[in-house]
């Protein structure tokens, strides 16, 4: 066996929280990648009792994936999450019987047909911004980062459940994006503090798990209300996840975890799309040149209007279509992303520890200049 020779560097720490105070907060990932930046190209952290490896450069990334003893891990924030994403496919761990069912069972959702599908329901809730902001916010600012977050959220509701959240019906949030977020915002303090202490912050819990419930009840409402008037001839998440059988199994996904799937899919889902259309904007709006030549290509593009667009229409947008690329290069909307050993070994004249959480920081890789 290879020894490893190098010792793995890491930020000055504190007893029992180990580097949880220099994350603690506001800004979370923020101060996280300010911390990972500092240590690069890898560096050993501390929260709690739990030790993990941040990987930000290529090389040491290329050795852990290309591993067959690294596996998806599900780090101690989704362990969190998990209070109300349970086994869906962001969550659950790989060895779990309804990550590969539903993972079978949701694959035809992704494919050509569906999104032909998906389009006319895609540009209706364009529209619906579009005319929102026609009418709200004519001569004013526009919260950019909230109004995409909205979009995603009409998108993902009504392509992959046939539910309107109503975003765009008035200026209130809906309870359930305000539900989600301090779930996950709770989840990931929870992920930093002992267990013993979840149970000391008596409003915050209370508020958490109530949150939690109305979650369940909304989603729980939008399955019966399918179950209780089905429509065969919809393509969405939902049919897939209610009449489909896995091709190994012949097992149908059971009503609980098809619940756990449509709260992934909001949380997941909208997240990443929004921010990805947030930072898009950001960056239009800093450099005049790439805005011309976006809005050149959206005006012809949509010279006829949207009425008739079609999938094949889209890879008319080559310049948007390489600034999203970009976008997505430079601002990831998942920063990283974990793994774990399944025995000792080194990369890189690095020691990994079995079981080791290694966090591999997209972030930094996407602007790993070699």
């Amino acid at each position: 066996m290879t020894k490893a020779t190098n010792k793995i560097p890491s930020p000055p720490r504190i007893p029992v929280f180990g580097n949880a105070h220099q994350v603690a907060g506001k800004d979370l990932v923020l101060k996280m990648l300010k911390v990972i930046g500092d240590y690069s190209p890898i560096c050993e952290f501390k929260m709690i009792n739990d030790k993990m490896l941040m990987i930000s450069n290529h090389e040491l990334a290329e050795g852990i994936l290309n591993s067959p003893h690294c596996h998806k891990a599900i780090p101690k924030p989704l362990q969190q999450i998990r209070n109300f994403a349970k086994d869906g496919l962001f969550t659950a761990w790989t060895d779990e019987p309804n990550w590969k069912k539903a993972h079978n069972i949701l694959m035809p959702g992704f494919g050509r047909t569906a999104i032909m599908g998906y389009l006319p329901i895609m540009v209706d809730r364009v529209n619906e911004l579009m005319n929102y902001w026609r009418t709200n916010s004519a001569g004013q600012w526009v919260d950019v980062q909230n109004d995409m977050t909205k979009l995603t959220f009409e998108v993902i509701g009504r392509c992959g459940f046939d539910y309107s959240f109503g975003c765009f019906d008035g200026t209130e949030q809906h309870s359930f994006l305000g539900a989600m977020d301090f779930a996950l915002n709770e989840s990931f303090q929870r992920a930093m503090l002992p267990s013993v202490m979840h149970k000391m912050r008596v409003k915050k819990a209370k508020k958490y798990w109530k949150d939690i419930d109305f979650m369940f009840d909304l989603v729980d409402g939008i399955i019966q209300n399918r179950r209780a008037n089905p429509d065969p001839s919809k393509i969405d998440f939902l049919n897939l996840m209610l009449h489909s059988k896995d091709a190994e199994t012949g097992e149908y996904l059971d009503d609980e975890n098809i619940r756990y799937q449509i709260i992934t899919f909001l949380i997941a889902g909208h997240e990443t799309t929004s921010g990805l259309l947030s930072f898009a904007f950001y960056e239009l709006l800093r450099n005049k040149t790439y805005l011309k030549k976006a809005k050149t290509e959206a005006e012809e593009f949509l010279k006829n209007g949207t009425d008739d667009l079609t999938i094949k229409d889209m890879g008319r947008l080559t310049f948007i279509r390489k600034f999203l690329m970009e976008t997505l290069r430079l601002h990831p909307p998942v920063f990283g992303f974990a793994m774990y050993a399944d025995k000792d070994m080194v990369v890189d004249n690095y020691p990994v520890k079995k079981d080791q959480i290694i966090n591999i920081i997209s972030y930094y890789i996407n602007r790993d200049k070699k």
